[in-house]
């Protein structure tokens, strides 16, 4: 490994698992059950976007109380069986490029606006949360992309100099460089896979 890189940073949802279109199938899934239907422009709009933000934008559109804690219950349930049915998977060269950057003795962190239970859950799953030495959640910041705030937690103990971000939205990259870090986008769903981190790394 060339890179002078020490820390690369890394988005989850739409980068490393296929879990924006997986949200998306499970809104629709929660929400037919109950006799309502959401755009796709809408859908569109909350990829890259914070658990809380999404909350906020849903109460707005169905703001009967207790509506929303009953659909992402749903959601929350058609999520876990898209793992368990293998539906919800790793995105091509995930696994390979986060081996490499251990192998190297450099450090993996993940900066995500998803909730802490799942994005564990899932990572376990995939066996792939040991590379991670830090992982920072919607549960963690106050401020959720574009907002630099989780970027600037996962750069704690590094210079901006030395930290690199690989994100899949527009929103999350523009964090990335708001925190003053050299960002690559790898836009989903029509995505250049993650060997291109195994191809940066050779640099």
């Amino acid at each position: 490994m060339k890179t002078n890189k020490e820390l690369f940073l890394f988005d989850f949802d739409g980068l490393l698992v296929n879990t924006e279109e997986i949200y998306a199938q499970g809104w629709i899934h929660a929400l037919k059950q109950e006799g309502k239907t959401i755009s796709k422009n809408q859908l569109s709009k909350w990829c890259g976007q914070s658990s809380s933000a999404t909350r906020q934008d849903f109460e707005q559109l169905f703001p009967e109380p207790g509506f929303y804690e009953k659909i992402y219950q749903k959601r929350e349930e058609f999520i876990y069986c898209s793992l368990e049915n293998g539906n919800l998977h790793l995105l091509p060269y995930a696994k390979e490029a986060l081996s490499a950057i251990q192998k190297a003795h450099k450090k993996s962190r993940l900066v995500t606006g998803s909730k802490r239970k799942r994005v564990l859950d899932i990572l376990r799953h995939f066996q792939i949360e040991r590379f991670f030495d830090q992982i920072i959640c919607d549960d963690d910041i106050h401020s959720s992309k574009p907002d630099p705030e989780g970027y600037l937690l996962g750069l704690k103990g590094f210079m901006r100099s030395e930290a690199i971000a690989f994100e899949d939205s527009t929103t999350g990259l523009l964090a990335a460089k708001r925190a003053g870090i050299e960002a690559l986008q790898i836009p989903s769903p029509d995505y250049v896979t993650l060997e291109c981190v195994l191809e940066y790394l050779k640099k």
